[in-house]
Formats: C-alpha cells, structure tokens, sequence
C-alpha cells in the first residue's frame, strides 16, 4: 500500500472517530457532480471493448478528477489496456480490493470530461464489481455498478 493510500485511509478512520462530515461526503459523492459508466453487458473472450466514464461538473467552481478505481472483481475477468486520457499512475489497493487509476485533471465549471478505459475481455464468466469516481479527494467518490459477462 502506497503511502498516500494509507494516509487517506488512516484520516477516514480519524474522521469517523471524530464525527467528521467528511465520512458524511463519502457516502453521498463528491458535490456538483453527474457521473455515468457506460460499456457493453456481454463481450466475448479476447472481445476488445470500451468503458466510458462521463463526468459533469454541474457547479460554478471547477473540481478535479482525482481517480478511477476499478473492483478487483470485475478485473478478474477484464483487463484494463490502457485510458484516454491516459492515467498518471496506477495502484492496487488491497484494503478495499481495487485497482486505482490515478488522473488529477481539472474539470471546469460547467463542463464535462470523458475518461475511455481500453479494456479486453480475458477470462468467461460473470463480472461484477463497483467503479468509484473520485472527485476533490480520495474520500470523495460516486459508487457506480459495473458488470460484464464474458461469453
């Protein structure tokens, strides 16, 4: 676990001890913000396929998108190749079994940005998992299902 996972971990735990509304913002998502996860239900072994995450900045102020973390199980099946825009970095983290894709860019007020995850289908079988789209920080996250059934 890299150091910044733990301390982001580390302060959630304080702020749940303390009462802090930051656990509060956990559960309900980043402020101002629309987000969608789009891709195919049903993909075949080896099948090339996109995951299109459309984030809308619905507020006056721009926000930034922190990182898109994947369930490991849904990567059980699925192998992310690559994003556009492509990613800074990425880390596993196992405390909550998800792959971090780490971005840090600017969404302006008002506007929009589209992440392509570039994925290939490497294992039959059902996969399921959540997608947490961080926005501001790490404790910030929407919580969308994703799902693929390699035929």
């Amino acid at each position: 676990m890299s150091q910044r996972t733990f301390c982001v971990f580390l302060l959630l735990g304080l702020a749940a001890a303390a009462g802090c509304s930051a656990v509060e913002e956990m559960a309900t998502g980043p402020k101002d913000v629309a987000a969608q996860v789009n891709t195919p239900l049903h993909v075949s072994m080896k099948q090339e396929f996109e995951i299109e995450v459309r984030i809308q900045n619905t507020g006056t102020k721009s926000q930034k998108l922190i990182s898109i973390d994947v369930g490991d199980a849904y990567l059980k099946g699925v192998a992310i190749q690559r994003t556009e825009p492509a990613f800074k970095q990425s880390m596993h983290i196992p405390i909550v079994n998800m792959q971090s894709y780490e971005f840090e860019q600017t969404i302006p007020a008002g506007g929009e940005m589209v992440v392509k995850f570039l994925a290939v289908a490497v294992k039959v079988g059902d996969f399921a998992a959540d997608v947490n789209i961080c926005v501001n920080s790490e404790a910030t996250c929407q919580i969308h299902p994703i799902r693929a059934v390699v035929e």
